[in-house]
C-alpha cells in the first residue's frame, strides 16, 4: 500500500513526504512535523493554500480472548483538511459504515 507518499508544495518550495515537511532548496532541512498528515494520501487545493488527507484503515471487529477464530476487519475512512501554509488542522471527518 502507498501511505505517505511524498508530495510537493504547489507555491512554495517543500515536500512533505508522510508527516515530514521539508526544505528542497540546497539545505534540505526539515522546516516541521505535522503528525495530522501521517499516513495521508494528500492532494492540495487549486490556490495552494489547503491540503486534503484521505485516509482509509482498517478496525479489527474480533474480541481479543474469545476463541472465536472468526476474524472481522471493517475498512474506515477519514477526510482531512490542513491548512498548507502553516500546516494546522482545519477540519477532521470521520466516515461510519
Amino acid at each position: 500500500a502507498h501511505y505517505g507518499g511524498g508530495s510537493f508544495h504547489p507555491g512554495r518550495p517543500e515536500v512533505i513526504i508522510s508527516s515530514a515537511v521539508w526544505d528542497i532548496r540546497m539545505s534540505f532541512k526539515l522546516l516541521r512535523w505535522c503528525p495530522s498528515l501521517d499516513q495521508m494520501h494528500t492532494v492540495f487545493s487549486p490556490q495552494g493554500d489547503a491540503m486534503y488527507g484521505f485516509l482509509r484503515y482498517f478496525e479489527d471487529d474480533s474480541p481479543r480472548g474469545s476463541g472465536s477464530r472468526r476474524h472481522v476487519r471493517k475498512y474506515k475512512h477519514m477526510f482531512r483538511t490542513v491548512d498548507a501554509v502553516t500546516y494546522t488542522d482545519i477540519a477532521t471527518i470521520e466516515l461510519k459504515d
